[in-house]
């Protein structure tokens, strides 16, 4: 397989890995604190006094974000966790095996 100019050790695996886990886990704490804005607001909807409207849309907008964000952040994930796959199978792989079409299984 040809690297193509790119990495390819275990220290770029393990680099690209732990990306897509940080921006899963980042994902998920954006989700957890909107939802946690949207408890308190709800909450203390009662003393909020004219104010209740204003922040309710800019609630609803930011759930909106979240929301909008999430989809490429996904796909952001699945990229990086597919190219540490493309590079760790690189490292494995036996190109001049015989036998085995160029791939150690």
């Amino acid at each position: 397989m040809d690297n193509q100019g790119y990495e390819v050790s275990d220290a770029a695996i393990a680099a690209l890995t732990n990306m897509s886990a940080q921006m899963t886990e980042l994902a998920g704490a954006i989700h957890d604190a909107v939802e946690s804005l949207k408890q308190t607001f709800e909450e203390n909807r009662a003393g909020l006094g004219p104010h209740t409207a204003s922040i309710e849309k800019l609630l609803e907008e930011l759930a909106d974000v979240e929301e909008d964000a999430s989809n490429p952040v996904k796909i952001l994930v699945l990229k990086l966790t597919r190219a540490a796959l493309i590079r760790k199978r690189s490292l494995t792989d036996d190109p001049y095996s015989l036998g085995t079409g160029g791939r150690s299984r």
